[in-house]
């Protein structure tokens, strides 16, 4: 008999995908991420020494816990920032229509910590 074990996905994983500009990947990693059912106030701060996969992974967890109406896990209000503006699209990097739309619109949890996505970042998930 054959069993299948289920790896859990982290939100390690989901912040890596984030910084790596991997959208494919970072949806994907969302939808199994959400399939498991987090309590988003119980979700656990990545162990790393890599302030901006903190910071990633903060900014992720508080967009979904408020699109799923939950409270965030506490440990996001101390994750700070990033130093310089990241882009989650690469192509919003250049001067125009997508820089401005992330720039202006970018949901509030990634715009607080210097990372800048279209409004529906990650809706479609």
């Amino acid at each position: 008999m054959v069993t299948a074990t289920t790896t859990l996905i982290t939100i390690r994983e989901l912040a890596e995908a984030l910084l790596a500009r991997d959208d494919f990947r970072l949806r994907l990693l969302t939808q199994g991420w959400l399939r498991q059912s987090p309590r988003f106030s119980m979700v656990t701060a990545p162990e790393t020494d890599d302030p901006r996969i903190l910071v990633a992974a903060a900014a992720l967890v508080e967009l979904l816990a408020g699109r799923f109406n939950q409270l965030p896990p506490t440990w996001t209000t101390s994750s700070g920032s990033l130093g310089e503006p990241f882009f989650a699209l690469p192509w919003a990097e250049r001067p125009g229509f997508t820089r401005d739309l992330c720039l202006n619109e970018s949901p509030e949890p990634l715009k607080r910590r210097n990372i800048f996505a279209p409004p529906n970042f990650l809706e479609m998930a």
